[in-house]
């Protein structure tokens, strides 16, 4: 499973307000939010939420139907 990583400011209510984009590591996503967090003037916070990425289906080696559902099976139960 990939991961990415999403720059987000966050009100004081909790609710997404901003992105500021989405990387391939933690360090550039950390390097985004120092580079932003002094630029926000409203009360948050900066916030870098991690998102699981399931990989596209037709990249899977074999590509029956039956395999594919098996794939996503089993990535549930790891979960």
């Amino acid at each position: 499973m990939i991961k990415i990583y999403k720059v987000r400011y966050i009100d004081t209510l909790g609710q997404e307000v901003a992105e500021f984009g989405f990387y391939e590591s933690r360090a550039d996503a950390m390097r985004r939010w120092l580079e932003v967090q002094h630029l926000v003037k409203m009360p948050g916070q900066m916030d870098i939420r991690e998102i699981s990425v399931v990989p596209d289906s037709k990249k899977s080696l074999n590509n029956s139907a039956s395999n594919i559902y098996e794939f996503k099976e089993n990535e549930r139960k790891e979960d």
